[in-house]
């Protein structure tokens, strides 16, 4: 039985053609995000529960990542980034979803290889459409009230003056 032997040179120049070629891999641009600041002029004090940011990319979905944030952008050159603040839904944390009563960060940024961009911390506020009421007298026969409204007996009244963190 006869062995094919394949010269060293020739093994060599086949695994060098099948090889990846160099610097075809780019690496990503960093952007950090420090965490959202809610401004409101609602008459309480803003309170949030801001756990992670959603991005978004030229409006493709990037990912989900904890704050404080360092995102990876696979891009170059203009890019329409878009950020949401995300909650865990009913504070469950593998449930995250965007909370869709703040309003997205957008930011046109120039993506270059390798860089990294401080955001810092990005400024939100409520939407416009969102409206907040509260109920008077809530306190008063707390035991029925809201048995009392169901029946349609109740003295609540709600309300939308002000609002209590």
């Amino acid at each position: 039985m006869k062995r094919f032997v394949l010269p060293l040179f020739l093994l060599a120049a086949l695994l060098a053609l099948t090889g990846c070629p160099p610097d075809t891999e780019q690496p990503p641009t960093f952007i950090t995000i420090a965490g959202f600041e809610l401004r409101s002029t609602v008459e309480a004090a803003p309170t949030t529960n801001i756990t992670e940011v959603w991005a978004f990319a030229d409006d493709e979905f990037i990912g989900v990542f904890p704050l404080p944030a360092r995102i990876p952008v696979l891009r170059t050159g203009t890019v329409a980034m878009r950020f949401e603040a995300g909650v865990k839904q009913n504070g469950v944390s593998t449930a995250p979803e965007i909370y869709e009563f703040y309003t997205p960060v957008t930011e046109t940024l120039e993506l270059t290889p390798g860089d990294n961009i401080n955001l810092g911390t990005l400024i939100i506020t409520y939407r416009p459409e969102v409206q907040f009421a509260i109920f008077e007298n809530f306190e008063e026969g707390f035991t029925r009230a809201f048995t009392e409204q169901v029946r349609g007996e109740g003295a609540l009244i709600p309300s939308q003056e002000s609002v209590r963190s």
